[in-house]
């Protein structure tokens, strides 16, 4: 019989290192789907 190690990662809200920059993170994809629209599909 084999036994497998399984270890729990903590459940997180956020997987983002600052919030603070949300805003212009949201700025720079919309960018880049207006003017790189081919990458996005």
């Amino acid at each position: 019989m084999t036994q497998t190690a399984v270890r729990e990662v903590p459940a997180l809200d956020f997987k983002v290192a600052d919030l603070g920059l949300a805003e212009w993170g949201r700025k720079e994809i919309g960018l880049a789907e207006h003017e790189m629209p081919g990458l996005m599909s």
